[in-house]
């Protein structure tokens, strides 16, 4: 294992800041970004800290990637879960865990935010809960049963390319890419004067 220094708190910090930047635009975080970033985390944590290097990269790509994966699964972005995951190759499992619960406060207070400021905030509520309850019983009743869960959806498969970019759910939803920016930056700031 190696410690995270400044070095992959940069290019942690530098990369969630592309990331935060496209996705205030477009509403997306690019493969473009996600895959070298990952790609780059793990060979440095390779040739820096060996192969005890790599397993720590690995966790930490796991630790902050999972929590992620299962809000895409309950209707968020997959950018998000690669981003967080790539992330993780860079700092590692202790500095990732650190930055993870910064990211979920700040992802948090965001949402809050938004919640107050949306007149509809009683049915988004709802909406939240009713889905969460969803992926709990679709993971207790297996993947089989996930389609007696679901809403109905359009049969067309250009009518649901074109509702899932338009639909009112997705475009008022905020971007997350500042919430991981923010994140980051009080990780880094947090392990620099723990360490320090």
């Amino acid at each position: 294992m190696i410690e995270t220094g400044s070095f992959q708190w940069g290019i942690a910090i530098a990369a969630s800041l592309v990331a935060a930047v496209s996705d205030v635009r477009s509403r997306r975080i690019p493969n473009a970004l996600t895959v070298p970033v990952l790609a780059s985390g793990l060979v440095f944590s390779l040739i820096a800290g060996g192969l005890s290097g790599l397993g720590d990269s690995l966790l930490g790509c796991v630790v902050m990637g999972v929590p992620y994966v299962l809000l895409f699964l309950l209707g968020g972005g997959a950018g998000d879960a690669k981003m967080m995951g790539a992330l993780g190759a860079w700092l590692g499992f202790r500095s990732g865990v650190t930055a993870l619960v910064a990211v979920a406060i700040i992802g948090g207070v965001f949402g809050l935010l938004r919640m107050l400021a949306d007149r509809n905030a009683g049915t988004r509520l709802g909406t939240m809960f009713s889905g969460m309850y969803l992926f709990l019983l679709t993971a207790r009743l297996g993947k089989k049963d996930w389609d007696l869960l679901r809403p109905d959806t359009p049969t067309s498969g250009d009518d649901e390319k074109n509702e899932s970019n338009t639909a009112p759910g997705r475009r008022s939803m905020i971007p997350y890419g500042p919430a991981i920016f923010l994140g980051v930056c009080i990780g880094a700031l947090v392990v620099h004067l723990w360490q320090g």
